[in-house]
């Protein structure tokens, strides 16, 4: 957003690291953690406002230019209140950036089943660009861009065997080039508001 200082709400921020590189680009940050010891060291050590506590509980009366949550969205049990309280967050013309797996990736397009039973139980939600494109304009949001990120070559048959890095740097640009990456971030933009 072309505003000074914007807002940014990171969502799961972890230890703050993207705080911290948002913060050097002129970003005023937030967090948002539900483990104790990275809430304490973010506001101890980092000096950045922070919640301690889950997204769906927390109760916050600010808006923001940016909401991002990295690899976080597939933990939720229920994402249309997720994204319908991201839609309340946000201003108008505010963006949400998320990452997530890629289901239609080459690791599920190659065996939907090991991909799945490779996935952490604590991923609820499975999502892919299309859907996502989907589902986020139901809520309120034009996709910007959607890009597609590197594949877990361990995951397919044969791949690691291959020894050579330059083969490697190769299957990485063609599993980007043909969008078949096992994750995919997307950068979408609040058109509207929703009723909740």
């Amino acid at each position: 957003p072309a505003v000074s200082n914007p807002l940014l709400l990171d969502v799961g921020c972890a230890y703050g690291p993207f705080l911290v590189e948002s913060s050097a680009f002129g970003y005023s940050p937030t967090g948002i953690e539900l483990i104790s010891d990275a809430v304490n060291y973010i506001k101890s050590e980092l000096g950045f406002p922070v919640f301690s506590g889950s997204f769906e509980d927390i109760e916050i009366d600010e808006n923001f230019d940016i909401i991002t949550m990295w690899y976080v969205i597939e933990h939720f049990n229920d994402p249309g209140l997720i994204l319908s309280k991201i839609n309340n967050l946000l201003k108008i013309g505010g963006i949400f950036a998320f990452s997530t797996p890629n289901n239609r990736g080459i690791s599920g397009k190659n065996n939907m089943r090991i991909f799945l039973s490779n996935s952490p139980l604590d991923h609820i939600t499975i999502w892919n660009p299309k859907t996502a494109a989907v589902v986020l304009k139901r809520f309120g949001f034009k996709i910007k861009r959607i890009r597609i990120t590197g594949h877990h070559s361990e995951r397919i048959k044969g791949f690691s065997k291959i020894k050579s890095k330059t083969v490697h740097r190769i299957l990485n640009f063609c599993s980007r080039f043909f969008s078949l990456g096992d994750t995919f971030e997307v950068y979408a933009e609040k058109i509207k508001e929703i009723d909740v």
